[in-house]
């Protein structure tokens, strides 16, 4: 049987991109693999192109009308025939050297590793790992609790060996009608099910950051990125009472979700795309959130901009923001 089936979901990328992905995961040492490249809607030219890659690389090559990348990754799901999924954006590189053997010997529902964050705009390079006691050898559903709060290792599906069977046997699919904190979701809802984690601190997966791709995001899907918000809050304030997790942790989560409101807010007042009808979704959205847990100075005086409808400080705070980003460079 196969030992990993890599899931490389893609849509209008450029074929350079895609090509340095897949010759990244064909660099094995000791697995055996199968690669499955689920295209998700690219244009004419680009599927055939990508088409001929799958045929360079013997991928198995699917197409399916836009549906979102979750619905491209439960495709991929389906059609798997290794033990373990390894899920890769076709824009990102596998560390592939990284990965043993040895890894999946005693049979894990997941394997965690480390990520390389490279945010392509500055070319700032973090490794993203988890903050657990090194002598832990397999780790449980309170320890990786912590970790879900803040935006990080937890909050992607990448850098992960999921085993086929543990994720069919549970019925463990993406949520299609979230466009955005689908992976937290998923991953929350893998953690939960699983009985053997395990944490292995080896960097095997180069994620290639993009600010861009969420801020277009927002703005294509305004709504979507309203509601999908809160549906990341809820999701953390749920672990968070579950738990019974520090205080300050609730602060995090409370922190991180307003200043995503503001950042849907000016972005939309920028593009002009704040309709009455959507701010009413946002103020409606925003007024959920628990007035528990602290909130710094800066943030009480972005949401104070919001809930007055203040749209031209909002303009000025994002020209601001433009020319100190000029000034960086």
């Amino acid at each position: 049987m196969i030992d990993i089936s890599f899931i490389i979901t893609i849509y209008n990328k450029s074929v350079k991109d895609v090509d340095r992905c897949l010759s990244s995961v064909k660099k094995m040492n000791s697995l055996s693999y199968e690669m499955i490249i689920v295209d998700d809607g690219s244009k004419e030219k680009l599927k055939e192109q990508y088409f001929i890659l799958s045929q360079k690389y013997k991928a198995k090559y699917y197409y399916q009308n836009n549906q979102g990348v979750s619905a491209a990754r439960n495709l991929g799901i389906k059609n798997a025939n290794g033990k373990y999924i390894f899920f890769v954006d076709c824009d990102d590189v596998v560390i592939n050297s990284q990965i043993s053997k040895r890894d999946i010997l005693k049979m894990p529902d997941l394997v965690i590793y480390n990520v390389i964050k490279e945010e392509i705009n500055d070319q700032n390079i973090e490794i993203k790992t988890l903050n657990v006691e090194k002598d832990i050898k397999y780790l449980t559903q309170r320890i990786l609790a912590n970790q879900m709060i803040k935006d990080g290792l937890m909050n992607w599906t990448y850098g992960k060996l999921y085993s086929v069977n543990f994720l069919k046997s549970n019925n463990l699919y993406f949520n299609v009608n979230v466009k955005t904190g689908e992976d937290l979701d998923f991953v929350v809802r893998v953690v939960e099910k699983a009985r053997k984690i395990e944490y292995i601190p080896r960097e095997v997966y180069k994620y290639e950051f993009d600010l861009a791709t969420g801020k277009n995001r927002m703005i294509k899907f305004p709504e979507y990125a309203i509601k999908d918000t809160n549906f990341v809050y809820q999701i953390r304030k749920n672990i968070l009472n579950k738990y019974h997790l520090n205080t300050e942790l609730f602060s995090i989560n409370k922190e991180q979700t307003l200043n995503a409101y503001f950042e849907i807010y000016y972005l939309c007042v920028v593009n002009k795309l704040m309709t009455d009808r959507l701010y009413k979704e946002l103020i409606k959205n925003l007024s959920k959130i628990e007035k528990d847990g602290k909130s710094s100075f800066f943030t009480k005086i972005k949401i104070g901009i919001v809930n007055r409808n203040l749209k031209s400080l909002a303009y000025f705070y994002y020209k601001l923001k433009m020319i100190y980003k000029n000034m960086e460079k």
